[in-house]
Order: C-alpha cells, then sequence, then structure tokens
C-alpha cells in the first residue's frame, strides 16, 4: 500500500487532496503536514496521521519520511524565498 505525506495539508488545494487521497488509500496510509500555528480542521485532526511538516526543512521532512516509511510526496505548499532543495531519497 502506498504511504502518501501532503505537505500544506491544510491549504484550499491541500485539503482537497487529503479528502481524496485518505478516501482512496485509507486514513492511516496518508500524512497530512502543515505548519505549526495554522489553525486544523476537525476533519484534520480526527481523520489520520498528523505531522507538523515545513517544506523549508530537510531534516523534519526526512524524519516524517523515515517514521511512516513515506514513498510519495505532494507538496501544495508555495514558500517563495526558500525551498528544501535535498530531501531524503525515496525509493
Amino acid at each position: 500500500m502506498k504511504k502518501i505525506l501532503v505537505i500544506g495539508a491544510t491549504g484550499q488545494i491541500g485539503s482537497a487532496l487529503m479528502t481524496k487521497l485518505r478516501k482512496e488509500y485509507g486514513n492511516d496510509n496518508v500524512v497530512a503536514g502543515y505548519i505549526e500555528g495554522v489553525p486544523l480542521s476537525d476533519e484534520l485532526k480526527n481523520g489520520g496521521p498528523l505531522e507538523i511538516a515545513d517544506v523549508t526543512n530537510a531534516q523534519q521532512i526526512a524524519a516524517i519520511i523515515d517514521k511512516y516509511k513515506i514513498d510519495s510526496i505532494y507538496n501544495s505548499k508555495y514558500r517563495e524565498k526558500k525551498v528544501a532543495r535535498s530531501l531524503h531519497p525515496v525509493p
């Protein structure tokens, strides 16, 4: 079964993507990544795995990949100034 991380899961695109992916792959197989301090919907809080995932923090993203054995990442978060360039290689 695929293990998916959605970065930016609290945004308009990310939240819609979360709903679709969790229906298709199951709640436990899709991790919602969000930025600390952003309000979380009840659906997101209670729907499955939830992790703080700042796209500019490569170590944080790598730790999530290792923890959940992620094999697919959807980045729906855009950061203008800085984007993590080298994450963790996903086979």
